[in-house]
């Protein structure tokens, strides 16, 4: 799970899903904090590489905006609930 996160490409333009859904397709059979550890560990540091390349390109704030919002909504109501997450 770690590798697919760390291998999975972020991109604004045309984002790919499928190795998303399949991590997030783990989240009742990894112990939630080894869950959440992968994904403050493995995901963020390229979503956040990301959104921060994009925003140093004079970009439109409506469509990172868009952005933000659709990646919040593929976060369960459990993870978005937990401390660590929401600091990210």
């Amino acid at each position: 799970l770690e590798l697919v996160l760390e291998q999975f490409v972020i991109n604004p333009n045309s984002q790919d899903l499928e190795p998303w859904d399949w991590v997030m397709a783990w989240y009742d059979l990894v112990p939630s904090a080894s869950f959440i550890s992968l994904i403050e560990n493995s995901f963020f540091p390229n979503w956040l590489r990301t959104l921060c390349s994009w925003l140093n390109s004079c970009p439109n704030y409506g469509e990172v905006s868009k952005w933000y919002v659709s990646w919040k909504e593929k976060f369960n109501d459990k993870l978005l609930q937990h401390p660590n997450i929401q600091s990210k």
